[in-house]
């Protein structure tokens, strides 16, 4: 591209924009004279079409038209006759267009371009069964997939993004049409957009109702994060931010002195926030929540994806519409390196508990006997082959699944109140593991106070 002016090159490469030339993200068709340019998708670098004539300077105009036209690579094999013109011909060479005065850029749906190609690509189209309002004054075309008919003032009251979308497509003069309504394109998974759209379109009574009578799954609050955030909705990204640390910030007192196994534990914690989420979607809630600024959430949703297979961790999960989460090479190595952090400190919760032992309402002489032969069994164990899941690192003793071998093997000769003495000391020591989370993962800490901790867990409460 040397030869063409460096000023016109690096306003088409940089801006994206040349005075009075608008660029987005839609199908176009570019018509020279007698001659027909298609292009069904534009390149990504300059992501999108040109709504209007190019206004450049005089010296400028055809060399940054040239520019453009080469870097949405077209080329002689996707530069087609136009079968309505009654001159056909082809651009078979850049340098062929030497004026700009008979270009313009219309629609792929032009009826004076091509109305046959307008009428088999909207047959192709699937109208969305749940949003396709009879009514609607405006088509979404989800990845050239399916179609949606809305409101357009519902969508420009949340989003300054769809807002000017839609006053684009309104102001174009060849704009394309489905059904007589106006088309807008977004590259949108069908499956995300619909889940946004029942927030945007459909009345939601049963919001009214406390936060935690209305249940939403993970899929649900990610769909409606992303999308909100790409169209800047902020009364969307907000409540979904708020949902999501709700629930990837237990606090201390409320997470470790649980008085329930990991499975009982888990399942209450996702039916007190009132979401449906399992483990594996902590892989998507990293990327989620760094896409929201909220880094929060980050420490609990790591400690959840190291909860994953080892497969799953490297390969990903997969999201509704068949694309896959996956953890950056950053965050994977993360989990790699806090999983390991994390089965050695649950190794040392039991140790370190029968070390802060005081015996104080202990009532047999017996049981620091009992104590000592636990601590050996418990070190013999660990040179062999037990290890104790990730999930119960923050599980006092005698909850976990298996209880570790020593304790079940001993405890039993123990009074009652050595036992609670022992298995609090596991929960303490858990407390210390769940406060080091942050550093475990190598993020900046978040530590808070008890106080915090304490009033934290009567706001969940």
């Amino acid at each position: 591209m040397g030869r063409y002016p460096d000023e016109a090159c690096e306003l088409v490469t940089s801006t994206k924009a040349v005075a009075g030339c608008v660029v987005m993200p839609y199908p176009c068709t570019a018509r020279h004279g007698s001659r027909t340019v298609r292009r069904s998708k534009l390149s990504e670098e300059l992501g999108g079409r040109l709504a209007t004539r190019l206004e450049l300077l005089p010296q400028h105009r055809t060399a940054c038209f040239k520019h453009v036209v080469s870097h949405l690579s077209l080329s002689s094999s996707t530069m087609e006759k136009s079968s309505n013109s009654p001159c056909e011909g082809s651009v078979t060479d850049m340098d062929d267009i030497d004026t700009l005065d008979s270009f313009s850029v219309v629609t792929a749906s032009s009826t004076d371009v091509a109305p046959e190609e307008d009428s088999q690509r909207n047959s192709v189209l699937q109208k969305d069964a749940e949003f396709w309002l009879d009514d609607g004054t405006v088509v979404i075309v989800a990845n050239d997939t399916v179609a949606f008919r809305v409101y357009k003032g519902a969508l420009a009251n949340v989003s300054p993004a769809f807002r000017d979308l839609t006053a684009i497509a309104d102001a174009s003069k060849e704009q394309e049409m489905m059904d007589g309504i106006p088309v807008v394109h977004v590259d949108d998974a069908p499956e995300s957009l619909r889940r946004f759209l029942r927030f945007v379109v459909l009345p939601r009574f049963d919001t009214i109702h406390p936060l935690v009578t209305f249940r939403l799954s993970y899929a649900s609050l990610a769909a409606v994060g992303r999308i909100g955030r790409k169209y800047q909705v902020e009364s969307a990204v907000r409540p979904v931010a708020s949902r999501l640390l709700r629930f990837l910030t237990p606090s201390a007192v409320t997470w470790i002195d649980d008085t329930r196994s990991w499975v009982d534990r888990w399942q209450w914690w996702k039916k007190h926030n009132a979401i449906v989420m399992e483990a594996e979607d902590a892989i998507d809630a990293v990327n989620l929540l760094q896409l929201l600024e909220e880094p929060a959430g980050l420490p609990f949703a790591l400690y959840l994806c190291c909860l994953c297979t080892p497969v799953q961790l490297r390969n990903g999960s997969q999201r509704e519409d068949g694309t896959v989460a996956r953890l950056s090479d950053e965050d994977y190595e993360r989990c790699v390196r806090g999983s390991l952090l994390l089965a050695q400190a649950g190794r040392s919760t039991f140790q370190f508990a029968i070390c802060r032992m005081k015996q104080e309402k202990c009532r047999m002489k017996l049981c620091k006997v009992v104590l000592e032969q636990m601590s050996r069994v418990h070190a013999s164990d660990l040179l062999g082959s037990e290890s104790y899941p990730l999930s119960d690192v923050f599980i006092r003793l005698d909850l976990r699944n298996p209880v570790p071998s020593a304790y079940g093997k001993v405890s039993g000769q123990l009074c009652a109140g050595c036992k609670e003495e022992l298995c609090n000391w596991s929960v303490v020591a858990a407390r210390d593991i769940f406060a080091e989370l942050s550093e475990t993962f190598g993020l900046q800490s978040t530590k808070t106070t008890a106080a915090e901790d304490e009033e934290s867990a009567d706001d969940e409460t």
